[in-house]
């Protein structure tokens, strides 16, 4: 029969084994914000999923890094994960959530990033100077 304080050692032994040798699995889970910015190692407008932490994944580097160089079309912009992605596209990114986790790669900073807006306007409309222009567009 196990002692109180056997159980109690037992348990911590658990509890070490999970936050030592698994750091990053208490943070894995299903993607859940998509994000855009500024790539600060070079400069391209790229999009990732921002983590439980505030991290951020960068996804299509992630991709290439862990599947041989390759690129995917779901990862290059936000309407591309959306439109050509879809569920393939949030299953994928997923699994490279728990692939980053499993190799340890490096996550950003909201801090080292310059966040933009989801997807670029394709037209601006001066709806208040011109209100004509805005109600025939």
């Amino acid at each position: 029969m196990m002692t109180r304080r056997a159980r109690i050692l037992n348990f911590l032994i658990v509890v070490c084994i999970i936050f030592c040798f698994a750091p990053g699995q208490a943070f894995t889970g299903n993607v859940k914000v998509l994000c855009r910015f500024i790539d600060p190692l070079n400069g391209e407008k790229v999009i990732g999923t921002v983590l439980d932490d505030n991290r951020i994944l960068p996804l299509q580097a992630t991709h290439v890094e862990l599947r041989d160089g390759r690129l995917s079309p779901y990862f290059e912009t936000i309407s591309d994960f959306f439109i050509n992605g879809g569920n393939d596209a949030k299953a994928l990114a997923n699994q490279l959530i728990s692939e980053a986790f499993e190799k340890r790669l490096p996550l950003l900073k909201p801090e080292d990033v310059k966040l933009l807006a989801p997807v670029d306007p394709v037209k601006f409309i001066a709806g208040s100077i011109f209100e004509g222009h805005a109600t025939q567009s």
